[in-house]
Parts: structure tokens; C-alpha cells; sequence
């Protein structure tokens, strides 16, 4: 992972699911890097493939479910990701 005054990029492997949250602190853009699945994106479902690039903007619920095994992705936030500003969702 790296972290900046301005941004953070880490890898996240996801084995079954990220349940639905969304981001208070800033967008994110996401790549997938291997595997495949599903996105929830605000009230969209988006198949997820590798090489895929996904704009998450600030606010917007989302989720992820793997499919088949583990989808691995890589995160680009900014400003820098932080899990107090996070907010799940039922």
C-alpha cells in the first residue's frame, strides 16, 4: 500500500464479499486486476472483469461480491482512504 498527504493505493483481495458502505471522505477508482464478480453502484449492478477501471464518487453506496473465487482489485482513493469515514448500509 502506499500512503501520501493526498492519496492512498492498496490492493484488496476480496474472497467473498464487501457488504455495502459507501465513502464520506472522498471518491475512489477502482482496478480489477484478476478474478471476477459483481458491483453494486448506487442503485446500478456492474459485472466486474479484470482490466476493468470503476469511478466510485464520494458518497455513493457500493458493494462487491466475488464470483468463482477471489476478485482482487486495486484502490485509488482520494483524499487518503480512512475507515472512520465509512458509513455501511443496510
Amino acid at each position: 500500500m502506499v500512503k501520501t498527504a493526498t492519496f492512498t493505493v492498496g490492493a484488496v483481495a476480496v474472497t467473498e464479499e464487501i457488504k455495502p458502505h459507501r465513502h464520506h471522505d472522498g471518491a475512489h477508482v477502482l482496478y480489477i486486476v484478476s478474478g471476477g464478480g459483481t458491483m453494486t453502484h448506487g442503485d446500478q449492478t456492474i459485472t466486474l472483469k479484470p482490466g476493468m477501471l470503476v469511478h466510485v464518487p464520494v458518497g455513493v453506496a457500493h458493494s462487491i461480491k466475488a464470483e468463482g473465487g477471489e476478485l482482487t482489485l486495486v484502490d485509488f482513493a482520494q483524499p487518503p482512504f480512512s475507515p472512520d469515514q465509512m458509513e455501511w448500509v443496510k
